[in-house]
């Protein structure tokens, strides 16, 4: 009986700790998406940035 609750133990062990690896994994996956976004959002941001800037020298009102 002792060898079958040791090996039920470990078996919930293992299962708890293949949860635990699969969880963290989709953490990464999420902080790994949200970093792209934050990037590509800024890459959006300055494409814009430029964009109003480029219209800005176009109408100057100085002439410069």
């Amino acid at each position: 009986m002792s060898d079958f609750l040791e090996e039920l133990e470990t078996f919930f062990e293992n299962f708890h700790s293949n949860k635990m690896e699969k969880e963290e994994e989709g953490i990464q996956k999420l902080e790994r998406y949200v970093e792209k976004m934050e990037d590509e959002k800024k890459m959006h941001d300055i494409e814009k940035s430029e964009e109003a800037f480029g219209k800005y020298e176009m109408n100057d009102p100085f002439g410069k």
